[in-house]
């Protein structure tokens, strides 16, 4: 049998260089073929059977030499190729094939035989084929490793030593011929079903009654049984053969399956050397093998079919939809044990699984699958048979919102909503923000940038990290980048504030108590900011701007801010303006002369109203006198010792019992003595070389002025003291006609002493 012989590695690998030589050798490939029990369709025994000959070949042989059942098993010659024919014998088993042709051709026609078998119900033993080239039938007798080939040899009937004799005269590929020896019930039944042999076999007790043995081939001299004892083996008839009937039976027989006499198909009978009729012994079985000398020789071997069940085909497949990056599955349903289920994506293996014996899931990477459907289709494999699955199942990938959007974050202060920005959004993805595990807002992209505003009870002080999570309905993803909403705590709110009461026309202040270090305090009136100031840890005042302060109570708000955030304290404060209100304050001054008592009139005061006279130098403001508004004109008296000469400045202001405001201002002109000389004599005697004004000086805002007898303006002096500011004669305007020095004559003086006091004129004689 094949499988021994692959045992026999150190036989094979002795007689390796003799096959060098062979002239004939047919190989079977390694392995069992299977039959589906299921489909029950024939199946090529050997596709990969091989032939290697140096001659061409006449015959073939290929039978089932195991296990054949006689009604059901049947070889297929499918076509008759390069002129060989085929014919099977269905009693037997055996397909022989006739026809030259080459080794090549022969290999061809041996790869297509089928087998099959129709039996119900079917018959799994397994069955042997051997194939072998010519005529002759292979077999393995008792377990021997190399075959051995029989044939039915029609002739020399009844005559046993002529068949030996013609036997051993027989080769076949170089083996020697004889008689058959039969060493085991295997071969018996052999020889009986495929040869239908009822012929001589090379037995006999010629030389010692009683005493069978072997007379040809390797077992020659062998004694198989001795007077009724079964030495090695034997199948006598069971009717008490060998009876040695008449003396003259020493020669043994087989007789086949239809024997029509007494001989049972099978079993042995001892005849005579020319036997009755009645035994019908046709011819003689020839063995070839085992024999010394025989060339080392391959022309036949097995190949066992064994009985399989096929995977069932038809079972339901179901698929799944998921989101891009995650792993399919596909469920298999009614699976079988010892089945491999294999799924493909086009030709690219994408998983396997055992069967249970019920459902099944083969998970497909995410990496062997594309966006949209991707069809999975399936084989089945028991480790004999395989074959692709009837159904296919669909796995849907359904595209992610793109995560790469970026997302930006903010600052911002404590108690506030927060915002982040998705730039460049999806169309109608929902945009879901999340802190931790807690979703904190969401929104649906436009396309565009889009904001999620984020509740400040969400909010810790400090990083607070947002990731957001893009969905389309189906298919979920974090965004790869996140926002960090940076929350800083605002400046504490509850500080103190207080305020004051002014008078219009004050600035006001506002006081923080316990301020801040670093923290800017802002001031407000409604929205207007009226002030500020920087904190440093003490109280700390806000000065606001009289400008912005109104009649009666102005409430004052204060923010804080530490540059970022604002916080407004929750104390506020007053700031009480006092007015007097008091219509339009005209006065009137006085123009007197030195020693005099100046006058200031109000030409309108209020009742019960104080007013203050303050006279105004440029040092000081003295208090002159002060009287009560009726309603109508009041004057003050101010006395000539408080008066000098020239402009006296003086300030009213109105007292309503709390504040103070200047009203009104006016002047007393006080003049003093001017004393104006007729002439002078400018002619450098240094006697009344000039032009003297005494009591010029009290007046400082003065203009002197000389006009010549046709009214020419001659000369012009502001501010003239008689020292370096005076007239000597000469022309400083107009035309000069003969030089600076004027003729003597009379001219005219107009001294304007200023303060709105009236001009003084006059004329005087310029003598030279």
């Amino acid at each position: 049998m094949k499988l021994i012989k692959f045992t026999l590695v150190f036989f094979v690998l002795l007689s390796l260089n003799l096959k060098v030589f062979s002239q004939n050798e047919l190989n079977t490939s390694d392995g069992n073929t299977v039959y589906d029990i299921v489909s029950s369709n024939p199946v090529v025994i050997d596709p990969n059977l091989t032939v290697t000959t140096t001659s061409s070949i006449n015959n073939a042989i290929v039978l089932i030499s195991e296990g054949y059942i006689q009604s059901d098993d049947i070889l297929i010659y499918p076509n008759i190729l390069h002129g060989v024919s085929g014919s099977y014998n269905s009693s037997n088993g055996i397909l022989t094939l006739s026809g030259n042709a080459t080794a090549a051709q022969y290999q061809e026609i041996l790869r297509t035989i089928q087998f099959n078998t129709t039996g119900t119900p079917l018959q799994t033993i397994d069955r042997v084929i051997t194939f072998s080239l010519g005529d002759a039938l292979p077999f393995y007798p008792c377990g021997q490793t190399e075959p051995h080939f029989y044939k039915l040899i029609n002739a020399y009937a009844n005559d046993w030593i002529g068949a030996r004799n013609h036997a051993s005269s027989q080769t076949y590929f170089g083996f020697q011929g004889y008689l058959a020896t039969i060493t085991c019930a295997e071969e018996n039944s052999f020889i009986t079903q495929k040869l239908d042999a009822s012929a001589f076999i090379g037995a006999s007790d010629i030389d010692a009654e009683g005493v069978w043995k072997w007379m040809t081939g390797p077992e020659a001299g062998t004694i198989f049984w001795n007077n009724g004892t079964t030495i090695t083996y034997d199948n006598w008839n069971a009717n008490g053969e060998p009876n040695n009937t008449a003396g003259e039976e020493h020669y043994a027989c087989i007789y086949g399956q239809n024997h029509p006499t007494w001989g049972q198909t099978g079993f042995w009978n001892d005849i005579r050397q020319f036997p009755e009729a009645l035994d019908l012994i046709a011819g003689y079985v020839i063995e070839f093998g085992g024999m010394a000398g025989d060339p080392p020789l391959n022309i036949a071997d097995t190949k066992t079919i064994v009985f399989q069940n096929s995977p069932q085909l038809n079972l339901t497949v179901t698929g799944s939809t998921v989101c891009e990056g995650d792993n399919g599955t596909v469920i298999i349903q009614g699976t079988e044990l010892n089945v491999e289920y294999e799924a493909f994506i086009g030709t690219t293996s994408v998983g396997t699984v055992n069967g249970t014996g019920g459902n099944v899931q083969i998970t497909i990477p995410t990496n062997n699958l594309v966006i949209g459907a991707n069809i999975v289709t399936f084989t089945a494999d028991n480790g004999t048979f395989s074959g692709n699955l009837t159904n296919s199942a669909t796995i849907n990938v359904i595209q992610n919102p793109n995560n790469t959007n970026t997302v930006l974050g903010n600052t911002i202060c404590s108690g506030n909503t927060a915002e982040i920005i998705i730039l460049s959004s999806e169309n109608n993805i929902l945009y879901e923000a999340f802190i931790g595990t807690t979703s904190v807002g969401n929104t649906n992209g436009t396309g565009n940038n889009v904001s999620i505003s984020v509740a400040a009870s969400y909010l810790q002080t400090g990083e607070n990290i947002i990731h957001v999570i893009a969905s389309n309905g189906n298919c979920e993803i974090q965004l790869t980048d996140t926002a960090a909403i940076n929350v800083i705590p605002g400046p504490a709110n509850s500080n103190i504030v207080t305020g004051s009461s002014i008078c219009a026309g004050d600035d006001g202040i506002v006081t923080i108590i316990s301020s801040e270090t670093n923290i800017e305090y802002e001031a407000f009136i409604g929205t207007t900011s009226v002030g500020n100031a920087t904190g440093n840890g003490n109280n700390l005042s806000i000065n606001i701007s009289a400008s912005y302060l109104q009649e009666g109570e102005n409430i004052i708000d204060v923010f804080a801010s530490n540059g970022i955030c604002n916080t407004q304290l929750n104390d506020t404060t007053g700031l009480w303006l006092y007015l007097i209100n008091m219509p339009n304050i005209l006065t009137e001054g006085s123009q007197i002369n030195y020693g005099e008592n100046g006058t200031i009139t109000l030409l309108e005061s209020e009742d019960n109203i104080t007013y203050n006279l303050y006279h105004v130098t440029n040092d000081s403001s003295t208090f002159v006198a002060n009287l009560i508004g009726n309603g109508s004109e009041i004057a003050f008296d101010i006395p000539a010792n408080l008066l000098f000469e020239g402009e006296n400045n003086f300030n009213i202001y109105a007292q309503n019992g709390k504040c103070s405001e200047l009203v009104g201002n006016d002047v007393v002109i006080v003049q003093a003595e001017v004393d104006i000389p007729d002439g002078f004599s400018p002619n450098q005697n240094g006697i009344n070389d000039y032009f003297v004004i005494d009591g010029i000086d009290a007046y400082p805002l003065n203009i002197v002025k000389i006009f010549n007898r046709w009214g020419t303006l001659v000369f012009e002096m502001p501010n003239y003291d008689n020292n370096i500011n005076v007239w000597d004669g000469k022309s400083n305007k107009g035309i000069k006609i003969g030089g600076d020095y004027l003729p003597e004559g009379t001219y005219f003086y107009v001294v304007d002493l200023g303060n709105n006091l009236t001009p003084i004129k006059g004329t005087l004689y310029l003598k030279r």
